[in-house]
């Protein structure tokens, strides 16, 4: 069961997993994937996405802040819409909060393969941290996505050369100073390299590997000269990876993740997790090389489970409308059969986050049980009605069919997960199995109450599975 520990009114650290969404650093077999710029025909919006990859996509990376206008502000600009920071990004920003009330980690991506992001010195990376906060996450300013929108991290797409990777330890730094401004959430930081070791000519970001924090990273294992020798093609001068080489390349890795680099390139934390990002489609419009068959990644994933358990945090895909349109027939697409290949959540060792720094304050609107074999946890968003539940069961299974019972003081009427049914003298909140898939370790969903209470009490409350 999980435990919680409380200190003369403080909540100790097992408290910031409560806040996070569906990515699991405890587990193997998280699925990361990126939306917004791939270019795939047929592409459709995010919540399209979050909604049809509900139980096997578990991070989205909306892409990209590219730029920063005279100001030094960052800008957004996807495929469909571009905002700086007094812009209207606010129909996405809609879209990404339906997407965390289901459950989804959405992170928003910095940099990208057409990036012209360049920090000129500490100060400035600095103030591009503290701005980026402002615009995006905890902090207050000119809100483009929407006032309560906050996404749920950054990623750091540095990949326009060395002189581009300059200067994000500092950015890392000074943004996770600002996280006990806002205990609400638990923010992350991800990274996409190439997968070149630090010291390969090849390899664009050496500094960023070197000096910036990342709580996940995911691995371009696909378009980079200088990596695999199975075969040349002419016409990109790219080289495809084979089996060996990408194995080779991830051993590299994971010394760099825990801290044992043969010339002391370590990451700066020891239990990053490392994600095995590869293209959604063979298209040679989604990528040029490294796309591998279903049967591929499923035996890859299984020598980097067993070789490298300590690093290994997942699998993952540029992008997600290339990865749904590659399809089985007419069912199973490219990244359900990537997560069924990572199987279930095992094997890692525990992570890190990198807001854990020390005890926080318990947010005011948050209540929780913890007398049962799972903890029930409800925090109020702001002011508002709405509640984000979780439900931890540590390393157990949650079936497919379960039940929360609630006090009906709590005025619950609606529930982004499962069906709401007001009793007598209590709101049963019940999932719809055919919406469901088993799940371990917790699942998570917005309710919404009647009217604005201070908190949903649980003294009373019970979750069951069947």
């Amino acid at each position: 069961m999980v435990k919680l520990f409380f200190l003369l009114g403080v909540l100790a650290v097992p408290f910031l997993e409560l806040a996070q969404a569906d990515y699991n650093p405890k587990c193997s077999n998280n699925i990361v994937t990126y939306h917004g710029n791939g270019g795939a025909p047929g592409s459709k919006g995010l919540k399209f996405y979050c909604t049809n990859e509900k139980n096997y996509a578990d991070v989205i990376i909306l892409t990209f802040v590219d730029k920063r206008d005279s100001d030094g502000q960052p800008m957004f600009s996807s495929s469909t819409v571009e905002c700086g920071v007094k812009g209207n990004c606010a129909s996405l920003g809609k879209e990404v909060a339906y997407c965390q009330s289901i459950g989804k980690t959405i992170l928003l991506s910095i940099g990208g393969a057409e990036g012209v992001i360049v920090l000129k010195s500490a100060s400035d990376a600095q103030d591009f941290a503290t701005k980026v906060w402002n615009a995006y996450l905890g902090g207050r300013g000119s809100r483009p996505f929407g006032k309560e929108i906050k996404f749920d991290g950054v990623d750091l797409d540095i990949e326009t050369g060395p002189k581009s990777s300059l200067h994000w330890g500092d950015f890392t730094t000074k943004l996770r100073s600002l996280y006990p401004i806002d205990k609400s959430k638990q923010y992350l930081i991800s990274g996409a390299p190439q997968p070149e070791p630090i010291e390969s000519k090849f390899q664009n970001a050496p500094d960023f590997l070197k000096n910036a924090w990342m709580d996940l990273c995911f691995v371009q294992m696909y378009n980079n000269p200088g990596f695999g020798c199975a075969k040349l093609f002419i016409s990109s001068f790219y080289l495809v990876p084979d089996g060996k080489d990408t194995l080779t390349s991830w051993e590299w890795w994971d010394s760099w993740a825990t801290g044992h680099e043969k010339d002391g390139h370590n990451s700066k934390n020891r239990k990053v997790k490392l994600i095995y990002g590869l293209p959604g489609s063979p298209s040679k419009s989604c990528a040029d090389t490294g796309y591998r068959t279903p049967a591929q990644v499923k035996d890859m994933v299984s020598q980097m489970k067993s070789k490298f358990p300590a690093s290994f945090g997942g699998g993952g895909t540029w992008d997600d409308a290339w990865s749904f349109t590659n399809k089985k027939g007419n069912d199973t697409n490219f990244l359900q059969r990537f997560k069924k290949a990572l199987g279930p959540c095992s094997k890692s060792s525990p992570g890190t986050i990198s807001n854990i720094t020390a005890p926080v304050l318990v947010p005011p609107r948050a209540s929780i049980n913890n007398a049962g074999p799972y903890v029930i946890i409800a925090v109020g968003e702001g002011e508002s009605s709405k509640f984000q539940i979780k439900i931890l069961a540590d390393d157990a299974l949650i079936t497919s069919k379960w039940k929360l019972t609630l006090p009906k003081n709590s005025r619950v009427v609606w529930s982004s997960r499962g069906v709401v049914n007001v009793m007598k003298k209590a709101i049963e909140i019940s999932s719809v199995p055919s919406e469901e898939k088993p799940t371990v370790g917790s699942i998570r969903f917005t309710v919404e109450t009647k009217r604005i209470v201070r908190k949903i009490k649980l003294s009373r409350a019970k979750f069951v599975c069947e």
